[in-house]
């Protein structure tokens, strides 16, 4: 079996070695041009990858800053709106004693009476008696109506004009500026002409608008529009857009803030809101709170701008809050926010021949690494077989020795017994040492056969409850004969309390006297063997120890594996199959235990079998 194994291995290493790097050599060579394509492609993809990252972090930081500096007072182009939480800056109507009688008398003769004449003074006597903007503003826009309910359409129309010119903060209780009130009442009287140069003036206030305030101002423009067909200016018209939003913006508050998560830092995520024109986002700055909004478009230029993307091969930048298959999330400090960046066909085209060049000399490398490994494995394997090849002679050579001694011995003993000139105690001590050599043989099959069973794997183990005391002793009384012989000074210390372990006796048995044996073996000199059998920890314990020519530390390294014989004992010309210690470290294995081996040259060794006891023992 071993020939044809071995020129299977040889074989193999022999494709891997030769035609595997040629193959490897062919399917590069003609995969080249694919390869570079696609590293083209890669790299075009990493390109982008860091593109949009270094877009996001600058859009972040750029739209912090101008965050920041709403609440530090600078000027900053970007920022659009900023609404914190319980601010007014408008004048809103409130009552006044005598403005309120003066109102509530105008109301009553107005509409109860039908007394409009009447109720235009009561309402010039409110307007009079207002110390408050908003109550003066709230009494003129009365008066006006009284006034075009009692046929004063000229007096009307300067009051309602009056009311259009207005500062656009001066409010009613809704938040809608009573110049709206004017426009609207002027445009009823078809007073058209003075209506549109008074609204393009509120472009330049804030658009922090309530929702009626921003429905009003898209009535006003509808109207214009539709009724009179006339073109609001486009400044005008996106400034209703806005002022429309921020309203939307206000009522979806309570969600706004609950789905941009307050972070750590400053500011927290942002989003986009009025058609994708605007960030708006949550900012802390010191003990405020606000929603700040900023022009989206501002903060893309100058993103593109500090980034260098334009001369990194892209060409624009879109922010959505909706995505495609071209778009890519941008963060999660942008909550729902899309971009999408356009690169020129032709960015990567100056480095395709360094990637190719670069590919070319990886490709060499792989060849010349996988060539330089396949000799290594043959070399490898074939000094492994070299190695194997001078254990198994010296296996085989040890073996026929440790067969020859005994059998030698047996034969000379037994035909010396055939000649019947010896006494009976002459006799009695032939007959015990062909016994002890018989015995000796025992060992060595045993060995032969169990080391074959467990490289095979078909070694068993018939388990059972055992005293270690019992087999200990059992293997001494069988080792006696030898002891005997070799005049071995033997000392035991066995512990009276028994200790049960669940294993096979048998294999015990061998494991010890493969122990013994070794440690008679090794001490040529003074043959001193000490047997030691203890409980410790939950475990037993058993130690034989000699006091024989010891192992020096690059042996104990490898003195439990198959076929090794420390040179040592192989100078010394001490026999052995370099087996015994093996199965001995089997036979623990299998039992749950471990072997282990205290040495030292010239002063000794002690090999410690440790074995769990049974459960209900060890508790």
């Amino acid at each position: 079996m071993t020939a044809p194994s071995s020129n299977t291995r040889r074989v193999i290493l022999a494709i891997v070695a030769v035609a595997l790097p040629s193959i490897t050599l062919v399917a590069l060579g003609t995969r080249l041009l694919v390869q570079e394509s696609r590293l083209a492609s890669q790299q075009q993809s990493e390109q982008i990858d860091a593109a949009y990252r270094d877009a996001a972090a600058s859009l972040d930081s750029l739209a912090t800053r101008a965050a920041q500096s709403a609440f530090e007072a600078i000027a900053d182009p970007s920022v659009l709106l900023v609404l914190p939480k319980g601010s007014s800056q408008t004048s809103i109507a409130a009552p006044m004693q005598a403005w309120s009688r003066a109102m509530e008398r105008g109301q009553e003769l107005e509409f109860r009476s039908n007394n409009p004449a009447s109720a235009v003074r009561a309402y010039r006597e409110a307007s009079n008696a207002a110390t408050n903007p908003a109550n003066k503003a709230a009494a003129l826009h009365a008066t006006g109506r009284a006034q075009m309910r009692s046929q004063q359409a000229e007096a009307a129309a300067q009051t309602f004009e009056e009311v259009l010119y207005l500062d656009p903060n001066v409010r009613d209780e809704n938040g809608v500026p009573y110049s709206l009130y004017g426009a609207a009442s002027l445009l009823l009287m078809d007073q058209v002409e003075p209506v549109i140069p008074a609204l393009d003036t509120h472009i330049a206030y804030p658009i922090d608008l309530t929702s009626l305030a921003a429905y009003q101002y898209r009535s006003v423009r509808d109207s214009l529009a539709i009724t009179y067909s006339y073109d609001v200016s486009e400044a005008f018209d996106q400034f209703v857009d806005d002022a429309l939003a921020v309203a939307q913006l206000k009522q979806d508050l309570p969600s706004i803030t609950s789905f941009l998560r307050v972070g750590t830092s400053e500011t927290s995520p942002w989003m986009l809101t009025n058609k994708d024109r605007w960030f708006v986002g949550q900012i802390v700055f010191g003990d405020q709170e606000a929603v700040v909004a900023l022009d989206v478009e501002m903060l893309i230029a100058q993103a593109f701008a500090s980034q260098g993307l334009q001369h990194r091969g892209f060409e624009s930048l879109v922010l959505r809050s909706s995505g495609d298959e071209a778009q890519r999330y941008l963060g999660p400090r942008f909550a729902g926010v899309f971009a999408g960046l356009v690169q020129s066909p032709d960015a990567l085209q100056a480095g395709m021949s360094a990637e190719r060049r670069l590919f070319v000399i990886l490709a060499g490398l792989l060849v010349i690494g996988l060539l330089s490994l396949g000799v290594f494995l043959l070399l490898r394997d074939t000094r492994r077989e070299l190695e194997m090849a001078r254990v198994r002679s010296e296996f085989v050579s040890s073996v026929s020795h440790e067969l020859k001694t005994p059998l030698t011995t047996i034969r000379m003993y037994a035909e010396t017994l055939r000649l019947r000139r010896q006494d009976d105690a002459t006799r009695e001590a032939y007959l015990d040492t062909i016994i002890s050599e018989s015995e000796r043989l025992t060992r060595l099959m045993n060995n032969v056969l169990d080391f074959s069973r467990i490289e095979s794997g078909t070694r068993h183990y018939a388990m059972q409850r055992v005293a270690v005391q019992n087999v200990v002793q059992s293997t001494l009384n069988l080792f006696k004969s030898i002891l005997d012989d070799q005049s071995v000074a033997l000392t035991t210390s066995i512990q009276e309390t028994p200790l049960l372990v669940d294993a096979d006796a048998d294999a015990l048995e061998q494991a010890m006297l493969n122990l013994l044996s070794n440690a008679v073996k090794y001490s040529p000199e003074t043959k001193e063997v000490a047997v030691d059998v203890r409980g410790e920890s939950g475990r037993a314990i058993i130690a034989v120890s000699d006091s024989g020519m010891g192992i020096s530390e690059e042996a104990r390294a490898r003195l439990f594996e198959p076929y090794f014989r420390a040179e040592d004992a192989q100078q010394a010309g001490i026999a052995g199959t370099g087996l015994g210690l093996s199965i001995v470290r089997h036979a623990a294995e299998a039992h749950g235990g471990t072997v282990s081996v205290q040495s030292e040259p010239g002063r000794g060794s002690t090999f410690t079998l440790s074995l769990p006891l049974a459960a209900e023992v060890a508790s």
